[in-house]
């Protein structure tokens, strides 16, 4: 329907409802591109991706995580914190951990109640009630700056996720902080200078991640066991420490405050490990320490591959996309009543935008019961 060329094009076409429907889809495939109706409770402990679920948690008191496909079947509504990857891990949704949110939709009846085992090899952190790290910050991906590495053994801090000033032993923010306030003061003394030549300024910043001093460069490890893990088995990594030196990097962690942070750092105490794959070729060669040949035995994913269980992918069904049905639809339809069809969608479109728009002027939250009377309102004659 053409618009009056003396209002802004401000309106959209079914078409193009359609169209933005399309990308939303595909965006929502790149980001959970796995087929979601398979609770990976039946294979018991796996190495997989988890989400903890605040909402179970403040009802049934327990830390839990759920697999991919619960955290869409069944929590799609509940607040959800993405853990990533932990090991040794099953399912708890649907089990008696889970009391509060009955049966899993996926392997149990509509209603039923939670009564499945849960595993007895699953651990639980901090991570399952939305923190992160020594610091015990939670984990907000639109507000995070810096780069995070999760321990690779996790056998003394359950896979946790940490800051790279944090491994140091700095306080969480401390450079970013300061590379702040420095900017701020480089800006002004820069923007002073200028202004006083009548030099144009240019304001733009500089939104690149800050570097942590003494922190190795990202090229120069795969992967990082923690301070907590080194420490919980110290007679086996100062055997892999003296033996493999020069495929590792050695960090101390030596906790420190704001203000002494010119004092020189110790070395000796805590410390986390850095490394790459030659490393766990070489550390599978060290068999003549038993101390360290035990510890690969309970740990062989140092030395061999350690994969990730996924779901199936994803394969959009018959019906097709919301774009290809709808789009098919209008074209199905007589010429007078796809007409119609539009100008009953445009009709809704417009009593929607009047309807939102003291909520949006005001700051107020829509709530689902204002939604439903806007909806019945609109039906009657």
């Amino acid at each position: 329907m053409p618009s009056s060329p003396s209002t802004p094009t401000a309106s959209v076409t079914a078409g193009e409802y359609l169209e933005s429907q399309l990308l939303l889809e595909k965006e929502a495939r790149e980001i959970m591109p796995y087929d979601p109706n398979t609770c990976s409770y039946q294979f018991g402990p796996i190495r997989q991706q988890l989400f903890a679920c605040l909402t179970c948690i403040s009802k049934d008191g327990n830390p839990s995580g759920v697999c991919y496909s619960c955290s869409i079947q069944c929590h799609a509504s509940h607040e959800l914190v993405e853990l990533f990857t932990k090991r040794n891990f099953a399912c708890d949704c649907g089990t008696t951990r889970m009391r509060a949110n009955s049966a899993c939709t996926l392997r149990g009846s509509p209603g039923a109640l939670a009564d499945d085992i849960p595993s007895a090899s699953n651990e639980y952190n901090h991570n399952f009630a939305g923190e992160f790290c020594v610091c015990g910050h939670p984990y907000n991906p639109a507000e995070e700056t810096g780069t995070m590495h999760q321990c690779f053994i996790g056998a003394a801090c359950g896979e946790d996720w940490y800051h790279e000033e944090c491994i140091l032993g700095y306080p969480h923010g401390t450079f970013t902080k300061r590379e702040r306030d420095r900017d701020e003061k480089d800006h002004n003394e820069k923007k002073d200078a200028l202004e006083e030549k009548n030099i144009p300024i240019d304001v733009s910043s500089d939104d690149e991640e800050v570097t942590i001093p003494g922190f190795p460069p990202a090229d120069s490890f795969e992967y990082f066991v923690c301070w907590k893990c080194t420490s919980r088995f110290p007679k086996v990594f100062q055997t892999i420490v003296e033996a493999l030196l020069s495929d590792l990097q050695v960090l101390p962690y030596t906790p420190v405050s704001l203000e002494p942070m010119s004092k020189k750092r110790k070395v000796d105490g805590p410390y986390s490990l850095f490394f790459d794959d030659a490393f766990k070729a070489r550390l599978s060669q060290l068999k003549d320490s038993s101390d360290v040949s035990s510890f690969v035995e309970d740990h062989p994913f140092l030395v061999s591959d350690d994969p990730v269980y996924e779901p199936p992918p994803d394969i959009s069904d018959d019906e097709g996309s919301i774009y290809d049905m709808g789009s098919k639809m209008l074209n199905s339809m007589p010429r007078e009543q796809a007409i119609e069809s539009i100008q009953a969608y445009e009709s809704i479109k417009d009593k929607l935008k009047d309807f939102f728009k003291p909520f949006a002027e005001g700051g107020k939250v829509v709530t689902e019961d204002e939604v439903r009377s806007f909806f019945l309102k609109i039906k009657k004659p």
